[in-house]
């Protein structure tokens, strides 16, 4: 097979970070997978490729395209437009804050087609955004003229990157972290999405991620980088055998395990409580604003939340997961009541106080969306304590920094100077800052490798035993959900399917879907 992506001692320097020199080649239909923890320079590097990094570069990236060679290193910003979004196409990390807010997904997804010249008549770029919405699962979207990014979830906003980055079938395809936010059934069926594209036209894949199990599925040649340093370098079917002498980072990266959760107390005692809670979006307003037509993204339901026993919400991407937690911290319109327990009693909580914003809070699933971009990681931290006029602010956000892991230097540091799980991390430490009895956890881990993954979830079981907290986890990773939970809700459509102990349901679930649901889970 013909070269494609050829780098030849091609190193970064972005500020203190350095990513050491790399030589590699990357070939048509070639799958390669860039594994390693948040911080190793995965992302940075392929920014650095795609030319919208401002690291300094050195050595040489040549890309081949309709038998002319660039180097990407010294291409100008004509030639980038030329290339980027039609030869080379990229999925981004961050859903939320890739999508323009202002614009509807449709006009979007066209925008990707009218740039280039793949599609040119109305007609065909109409058919190719039908065919598009087919291939990601979206085909929901297919009757809605205006929709935009804040009316779809996380995992259907990722669909959305995917369509865009697709459109005109380059002959490059790099991807960052594009499953993050999809559940286990359908990162298989993107994957094999895009290794059909690879198959079909040739192209070749660069998959960024810290899913071993899918790099091992879906790829075949894997790289891994630890602190910017190249630790393995090998095809996916040697790198995971078991005698193959790997490095010690990759070794820890393969045999990283979720810590068990602690018994749970006997005989507890509820601390929060909901009744009939439902959310409803409007599609489409008549002329006096009035909705016309309503989306049920969370039917009716209710369920107690109990001292000390943490319950987990499970679903495909869209099921009402978010929508349950948004209600739960009033940052939605919703319908039920919800009760918190005080002083030994209950009572309906009052949402939009500081002692019930004190009482819950909830780390968000896209963090970088979540951090104000305009603050350092010290005032992110500090806002809350400062907000509910709390004193030893320092003390208390230098504490919850060394909760997560964060280094103390990183407290002059702005979001856009965070890698992905850097970001998870400062959101996580916000969360924790307060101590509140219920937090909320949607998809805690989605942007962590398999090592920083279990370092996490070892100090979420700390942090509830040393704070006296309960969590209810958001996640699609059933295994997140076993190792951190006691109780498990099943949602699908909004509805809820099934219900119990996480134990009994993983082990003999009752509905077709659920069963689905960890049949599709794969492991290392």
């Amino acid at each position: 097979m013909s070269v494609l992506l050829c780098l030849r001692d091609f190193g970064l320097q972005y500020g203190t970070f350095c990513l050491e020199p790399l030589s590699f080649a990357l070939a048509h239909k070639e799958r390669l997978a860039i594994v390693g923890e948040s911080g190793s320079g995965k992302s940075l590097l392929a920014l650095s490729l795609l030319g919208l990094s401002r690291a300094r570069v050195q050595g040489s990236a040549e890309f081949w395209h309709n038998k002319t060679t660039y180097s990407l290193t010294t291409l100008n910003q004509k030639q980038w437009c030329s290339l980027r979004g039609s030869a080379i196409g990229y999925i981004p990390q961050e859903p939320l804050t890739a999508l323009n807010p202002l614009h509807s997904i449709k006009t979007q997804i066209l925008e990707s087609l009218r740039l280039h010249t793949h599609f040119q008549t109305r007609k065909e770029q109409e058919s190719r955004y039908n065919e598009l919405l087919e291939k990601v699962g979206l085909q929901s979207l297919k009757n809605r003229e205006k929709v935009y990014p804040y009316e779809l979830s996380g995992g259907e906003r990722q669909r959305v990157l995917i369509a865009i980055a697709i459109a005109n079938n380059p002959t490059l395809l790099i991807a960052d972290e594009p499953t993050t936010a999809l559940d286990a059934s359908l990162q298989q069926q993107i994957l094999c999405l895009l290794g059909t594209l690879v198959s079909e036209c040739g192209s070749a894949f660069v998959l960024i991620s810290h899913n071993l199990p899918l790099v091992r599925k879906h790829c075949d040649n894997v790289l891994v980088l630890q602190k910017g340093q190249l630790r393995d370098y090998a095809t996916t079917q040697t790198l995971f055998a078991k005698d193959f002498p790997k490095s010690t980072y990759s070794t820890e990266l393969l045999s990283a395990r979720l810590p068990k959760k602690p018994p749970a107390p006997q005989n507890a005692k509820p601390i929060l409580q909901t009744r009939d809670l439902s959310v409803r979006y409007p599609l489409a307003r008549n002329f006096w604003g009035k909705a016309r037509e309503i989306r049920v993204a969370l039917a009716p339901l209710s369920f107690t939340l109990y001292h000390k026993h943490n319950l987990g919400i499970i679903g495909e991407s869209g099921s009402g997961k978010s929508s349950l937690g948004f209600a739960l911290m009033g940052l939605i319109d919703k319908e039920g009541d919800i009760c918190m327990q005080e002083n030994g009693q209950f009572r309906a909580a009052n949402m939009h106080t500081l002692a019930y914003r004190a009482f819950i809070q909830m780390l968000f699933q896209d963090p970088f969306g979540a951090l104000n971009p305009r603050l350092n990681v010290f005032d992110i931290i500090a806002e809350p304590l400062r907000i509910h006029q709390l004193g030893e602010v320092v003390q208390k956000t230098k504490r919850a920094m060394e909760q997560v892991a964060l280094p103390t230097h990183y407290a002059t540091r702005y979001p856009n100077e965070l890698s992905g799980g850097e970001r998870q991390r400062v959101a996580l430490a916000r969360a924790l800052v307060l101590q509140p009895r219920v937090l909320i956890l949607d998809e805690p881990t989605s942007a962590l490798d398999h090592s920083l993954r279990t370092s996490i979830m070892q100090l979420l079981h700390d942090i509830a035993k040393e704070c006296d907290m309960t969590y209810l986890c958001i996640s699609h990773e059933l295994d997140i959900i076993q190792s951190l939970c006691e109780n498990v809700l099943v949602l699908h459509n909004g509805k809820v399917i099934e219900e119990g102990v996480c134990t009994e349901v993983f082990k003999n679930p009752k509905q077709s879907y659920t069963r689905s649901l960890l049949e599709s889970t794969i492991s290392v």
